[in-house]
């Protein structure tokens, strides 16, 4: 057997993808910053289903953190008109008592 048969085929190349996408789904895991590789080239059919789905993955997940952020956006601002309300009732010599 020579070197020759040991290599994948032509449209299997290692062309760099496969690693890139493992990255990009390891990334989509941990919450880390991904950096596409430089000089990756087009994308090739044999990947194109996973990238789909990595990517509908990626937009699943920015949703995800919006909500998120929009709640912690809309806590915050709740308290601060709470504490704003606790603040002029003492101004005004009132009990604040429990507001809501």
């Amino acid at each position: 057997m020579s070197p020759a048969d040991d290599r994948p085929p032509p449209e299997v190349a290692d062309d760099g993808w496969d690693r890139a996408l493992d990255r990009f789904e390891e990334c989509l895991t941990t919450g880390e910053a991904f950096e596409p590789p430089a000089g990756l080239g087009p994308l090739p059919p044999r990947v194109a289903t996973r990238a789909r789905a990595l990517l509908a993955a990626c937009d699943a997940r920015r949703h995800e953190l919006t909500l998120d952020r929009d709640r912690v956006v809309a806590d915050l601002r709740s308290t601060q008109r709470r504490h704003r309300g606790v603040g002029a009732a003492a101004r005004d010599g009132r009990d604040p008592g429990i507001l809501v």
